[in-house]
């Protein structure tokens, strides 16, 4: 039997699964084994994903349509689950809003928290507690190199995803004592549909994006050699933040951060 099924089996629930770093991590989850109950909020692009899964792959597939920003968020994964024994948990769904901190409204940036934070909170709530009670099971929490610093232009966003990191790292001490094993997988840019569709083409070479599958595949490496509690993938990314903790102020670093956002999204 495949380590993964062994130590995170039967099944994993990934949010933000329908494309990008999402859909890779359902395709290569499911090629170790394991069932796949995926969620995102476009029903369309899930279905098809889902598909794609069940013609490659000898394992089940489930699918569900929901809002990461519903206050019945709880109640709906729940029933979504049910009892079926969840050993896997992928938080990557993301809200992004790329411009300056004011010309963004309000709502806009609590949906911002909703889905970055008070998502992964709800997901790890439902379904970490019986991993502890089996003394085995995984967490992924996909976290960004935004979240390292603050910067211009994805102000709240990167705010987002410092929580996402320090959740996860301390969630990695806590849990490990109970057989849980938990990864802050920090990604830089990464050539998914919303960094294509955000990023002007010409400007996107600049940013050195990953695959998605080079992405995942990284992390999932991590998660099982016990790389945690933060794996940040590429070797590019991580001479950056070497980069930027060990040699640059963090004034500097801030700076420089955000003049090569600006350069990438500024008018």
């Amino acid at each position: 039997m495949c380590y993964f099924t062994e130590r995170y089996g039967p099944w994993v629930v990934i949010a933000g699964a329908s494309q990008g770093i999402g859909e890779q991590f359902s395709h290569q989850l499911a090629a170790k084994g394991l069932n796949i109950m995926m969620i995102a909020r476009g029903k369309e692009a899930l279905d098809k994903v889902a598909s794609d899964i069940r013609q490659q792959y000898p394992v089940e597939v489930l699918t569900a349509s929901l809002d990461l920003a519903d206050p019945q968020l709880s109640a709906k994964l729940n029933a979504f689950v049910g009892e079926r024994e969840v050993g896997l948990m992928v938080y990557n769904a993301i809200y992004s809003h790329i411009g300056e901190f004011f010309a963004d409204d309000l709502d806009s940036k609590k949906l911002c928290l909703d889905v970055n934070c008070k998502g992964p909170l709800t997901f790890l709530q439902a379904l970490v507690p019986p991993m502890q009670n089996r003394k085995r099971g995984g967490v992924i929490l996909m976290s960004s190199m935004s979240g390292f610093q603050g910067s211009a232009m994805v102000t709240t966003y990167a705010a987002s995803k410092a929580f996402n990191t320090v959740l996860a790292e301390g969630l990695w001490e806590e849990l490990r004592h109970y057989g849980v094993d938990v990864l802050a997988c920090v990604a830089g840019a990464t050539r998914t549909p919303n960094f294509n569709r955000q990023t002007p083409a010409d400007k996107a070479g600049s940013a050195f994006p990953m695959e998605p599958a080079a992405v995942v595949s990284e992390a999932l490496i991590a998660l099982e050699k016990g790389q945690g509690p933060t794996r940040i993938t590429g070797r590019m990314n991580r001479f950056v933040n070497v980069l930027f903790s060990r040699i640059l102020s963090r004034k500097q670093a801030v700076c420089f951060i955000s003049r090569a956002t600006r350069r990438l999204y500024a008018n």
